[in-house]
């Protein structure tokens, strides 16, 4: 009795596998910023894109995806970069 309530719990507390890819995109000459998308590629993310040339041409290599959301995790140069400018060209 003990195992099918288990069970039973368990199979109502399941969630779907949820898939992403994290790609580091190498900056600067010791720094990344983070290309993350998932099986939706309209809603991908990038983290820290400090230096929007070579994002930008990173991204070339993802014509189908979109960039949904740009996470910076924090105020430094190296982390913001020309951050108007990325904004600009997606």
């Amino acid at each position: 009795l003990l195992q099918k309530q288990l069970n039973k719990f368990s199979s109502l507390n399941k969630t779907p596998p949820i898939s992403m890819r994290v790609i580091p995109i190498p900056l600067f000459e010791d720094n990344y910023s983070y290309f993350i998308f998932g099986s939706n590629p309209k809603n991908s993310m990038l983290v820290d894109p400090a230096e929007s040339k070579k994002v930008l041409k990173f991204l070339e290599k993802y014509p189908d995806s979109r960039i949904s959301t740009i996470l910076i995790t924090h105020k430094h140069w190296d982390h913001v970069g020309d951050l108007q400018v990325l904004v600009k060209e997606l």
